[in-house]
């Protein structure tokens, strides 16, 4: 399958769950140390090739890209400043909402498939947020862990349980 190049460092990508010629791509510039960084939408042509359609520079790095699960134009991503940005694909500026409560980077958002209106976020300042999109706030935090939070992911079956992982090697 032949892919457009990027110019940064890819660190996410998901495929959109309401239209399969839609991918979101998470990258970094410097390869997520320092500088930018840029959540990309690619579309897939009728030649199999996938090009780029739109773009947002961040002024950090972007770790990690989750498509909504109810509205096919809209998504978050991970920020290297510590913030959740939700971007909407009928706008060419953004982002549209920022989300800023981590003390650190984030490095990982995913949401919830059944509860709709909630998404997930794990940091390198050593929580998970679970964040109300409907309020734009983070209603609640969990501090489980004694090392940077690398992951956190919903339950596909259980709409209020959710999963983490961390460098202190516990889940």
């Amino acid at each position: 399958m032949p892919w457009n190049r990027i110019d940064f460092a890819g660190y996410s990508v998901e495929f959109s769950p309401f239209r399969g010629d839609l991918l979101a791509v998470g990258s970094a510039q410097y390869f997520g140390i320092v500088g930018n960084g840029k959540q990309s939408i690619f579309r897939r042509t009728e030649a199999n090739e996938w090009v780029p359609v739109l773009e947002w520079l961040t002024k950090d790095g972007v770790y990690d890209t989750a498509w909504s699960e109810e509205n096919e134009f809209i998504l978050a991503s991970a920020q290297g400043d510590g913030t959740i940005k939700l971007f909407d694909t009928n706008r060419i500026e953004g982002p549209i909402a920022s989300l800023e409560e981590h003390q650190a980077e984030v490095y990982s958002v995913n949401w919830n498939c059944n509860a709709k209106q909630l998404i997930c976020s794990a940091s390198w300042d050593q929580s998970v947020k679970m964040w109300d999109l409907t309020k734009l706030q983070c209603i609640r935090t969990y501090k489980g862990h004694a090392a940077v939070c690398y992951a956190a992911s919903w339950s596909p079956h259980h709409a209020m349980t959710m999963a983490s992982v961390a460098g202190d090697g516990r889940s």
